[in-house]
């Protein structure tokens, strides 16, 4: 389930901007109660496979149809890489130190 990440240690709620810009990043401080985490990538690449993969498949079953041109499929394929791309903060998840 696509959710934004909450603190491991106070739950506290972050939003979509703090999201993106901590995304670069390996470690983050939480603003409420002053905590380091590290931050989880791996769904990312789950969530870019399964992009990918429900892409190609509709891409593989709209070729099947005989009057469908290259330029629709361009662009649907460009629109679900866009739309990933703004989805992102959502996979990401903060973790506990070790």
């Amino acid at each position: 389930m696509l959710k934004l990440p909450l603190c491991p240690y106070c739950q506290a709620e972050f939003l979509y901007p703090t999201v993106r810009k901590s995304m670069g990043r390996r470690t983050g401080t939480c603003p409420h109660c002053g905590k380091n985490f590290r931050i989880a990538k791996i769904r990312i690449v789950f969530f870019f496979a399964a992009v990918f993969l429900l892409l190609t498949g509709c891409d593989f079953l709209l070729l099947q149809i005989e009057t469908m041109n290259l330029l629709f499929l361009t662009v649907l394929t460009a629109a679900g890489i866009v739309a990933s791309y703004f989805l992102m903060p959502f996979a990401v998840r903060y973790k506990q130190f070790k």
